[in-house]
This record gives structure tokens, C-alpha cells and sequence, in this order.
């Protein structure tokens, strides 16, 4: 009986990730973290097979304070929901369930994502509650007046047992400085996982490193003490910078890979009651 216990316990915990315990935040409530990498890992998808231009700017026209509806290619599991479509944003987030506001009102100024609500009333901010995940939230936008062209990319791909959905703001102005731009990535992974991946925030101005952003999660109503969110940064230089990459685990399995730690549990036990039933006959 105690070597049956220890199969299942090892079972379990073989479906958790191992966070180290350095330069990490969390776990929420949900059993999210955020671990900063020792190194960057990023690879562009510009330009990749598959690779779809979400925006740039069409015709001279900007982009700004725009929301893209985006089919992920999988159901990404996310605070316990799963998502077929997410809510793209110009602004640098990711949206479930909705835009966050009006293109033209709503999501400019990046939100506290500590906070109950993303709503705090305030010009620009969002209009509409939604379950955000904020990879480098700011007041961006996408012109043809940069000296590097910059676009809005979407991938989605199978890597090793997992699919991967990656979005890639490449040369992103900021509103007011538009002769600054970033780069950044967002890899959103069917078992729940996520990495941010930031090869470029050195703007020279002063956006560098994150100083005006928001970096995080935020659930439905999941600020305060609900504690369904985790902020790596907001408005603060440093805590990002180019060649930064955050790694996002989640202690809890989420469902798919729960399912698979009852099937590896099961089994060990099917193989436990054989062994015995041998041994006896």
C-alpha cells in the first residue's frame, strides 16, 4: 500500500511544472506564477510559415486603440476557461471574452491589474471587465512613418506534444513618440502555459524597459482579494528589459492536463492490483 501511494503521488506531481525559486511571482489563487529566465529565448515569427499579418498600417491609415478578434487554433486554458477566440489589442494585451472598450474610447491607458477591476473610470481606460493577460500593456499603436515598418503577427503551431498560439507585436510605435519602437511576444500554449519573450525595449525614450507599462495577469473580477492576478510590473522601468524573457506555469493542472494525471494515476494502480493478483495466484 505505501509503494502504491508513492507511484500515485509521483504520478501527480509528474504533471506539475518545476518553477525556480528565484525571480518569481506567485502563485495566485489559481496557482499561476511568473519566473524571469536566466536567458531570452526569443525567435521572430515574421515571416515564418503560417505567419498572419494582423495589422501594420493599411493604406497610411494607423492603428490605433484597435481590437482584433483572433481564432486561437486550440481551446487555451486560462483561469479555468477554456478560449477558442482571443480579443487582440493594438495596446499590447490580450482580451477573453470580448473587447475591453470602444477602438476609439477604451484600453489606451494601461490598467492596475492588481486592482478588483480593470474599470477605474478614467480617460482611455478600459470600458468593458474581461480576463486580460498583459505581455507589455501600453499606449501603442502601428503608423508607416517608422524607419522599420512594424506589424501586428499571429502564429499558430505544434511544437513537441503541445500547440502554440504566438502573437508578436514587431516594431510597435508608442503613441507620441512614434520614432521609438518595441518588439515583443506573447507564446500562449495549450496546457496553459505562456511564455513573453522581449528582444527589443530599448526605445530611447521614456517608455524604455517597461516604464509605462502594464506586465501580468488578470482574471474576470480577479483583482484585490480575490487574488486571481499577478503584476510583474506597472509603470516601472527595469523589471524588463531587452532580451528578458517570463516564463508563465501553473501549479493547478488545468483540465487537460488533469485528465492525463488521472490517466497515469489509474494506470499505476491497474499495474499495482496485476502485480499482486500475480504474486497470490
Amino acid at each position: 500500500m505505501k509503494r502504491l501511494k508513492i507511484l500515485v503521488a509521483a504520478a501527480a506531481l509528474g504533471a506539475l511544472p518545476l518553477v525556480a525559486p528565484a525571480q518569481t511571482i506567485g502563485p495566485d489563487a489559481f496557482g499561476y506564477r511568473i519566473t524571469k529566465a536566466a536567458t531570452g529565448t526569443f525567435t521572430t515569427i515574421v515571416g515564418q510559415p503560417g505567419d498572419t499579418l494582423i495589422t501594420n498600417a493599411p493604406g497610411g491609415t494607423a492603428q490605433d486603440d484597435v481590437t482584433f478578434t483572433v481564432n486561437v487554433g486550440f481551446n487555451f486554458p486560462y483561469y479555468g476557461t477554456l478560449n477558442s477566440q482571443a480579443f487582440v489589442s493594438t495596446n499590447g494585451f490580450i482580451a477573453f471574452g470580448g473587447n475591453t472598450g470602444s477602438a476609439t474610447a477604451g484600453s489606451y491607458a494601461n490598467a492596475d491589474l492588481s486592482q478588483p477591476t480593470i474599470l477605474n473610470g478614467g480617460t482611455g481606460q478600459a470600458t468593458v471587465e474581461r480576463a486580460v493577460i498583459a505581455p507589455h500593456w501600453d499606449d501603442l499603436y502601428f503608423t508607416n512613418s517608422a524607419a522599420i515598418p512594424g506589424g501586428l503577427h499571429a502564429l499558430t503551431r505544434t511544437v513537441g506534444p503541445l500547440q502554440e498560439f504566438v502573437l508578436e507585436w514587431n516594431a510597435v510605435q508608442y503613441f507620441g513618440a512614434t520614432a521609438n519602437t518595441a518588439t515583443f511576444q506573447a507564446i500562449l500554449r495549450s496546457d496553459g502555459s505562456m511564455q513573453f519573450n522581449y528582444p527589443d525595449l530599448a526605445t530611447g525614450g521614456t517608455q524604455s524597459d517597461g516604464a509605462s507599462a502594464s506586465i501580468g495577469l488578470h482574471d474576470l473580477n480577479g483583482g484585490g482579494a480575490t487574488n486571481r492576478y499577478l503584476q510583474w510590473s506597472f509603470n516601472t522601468a527595469g523589471n524588463v528589459t531587452s532580451g528578458t524573457t517570463l516564463n508563465v506555469t501553473v501549479a493547478v493542472p488545468e483540465p487537460g492536463t488533469l485528465a492525463l494525471c488521472s490517466v497515469a494515476i489509474g494506470g499505476a494502480v491497474l499495474k499495482l492490483r496485476r502485480r499482486k493478483a500475480a504474486a497470490t495466484a
